[in-house]
């Protein structure tokens, strides 16, 4: 997941005092790391953006059955 062992450091120092709040322990490497990645998880959100312009995605839309993507269907 990380080029570097540089990187990783970065993520479990920045990571070690909110997971200590959290009750994990400094030394429990792994445990900071699993905690970060539950975090990155309940607060990472996507965002999808497409133009509605032309008839192609309306197709693709109306195939699909994601009839809420579209305004007015």
């Amino acid at each position: 997941m990380y080029d570097s062992a540089e990187a990783y450091e970065k993520v479990i120092q920045g990571t070690q005092s909110s997971a200590r709040g959290a009750g994990i322990s400094d030394e429990d490497r792994d445990g900071i790391f699993s905690f970060f990645i539950s975090r990155v998880r309940r607060n990472l959100h996507l965002v999808l953006c497409m133009s509605p312009v032309g008839n192609a995605f309306r197709l693709v839309v109306c195939i699909s059955e994601l009839h809420c993507l579209i305004k007015n269907y």
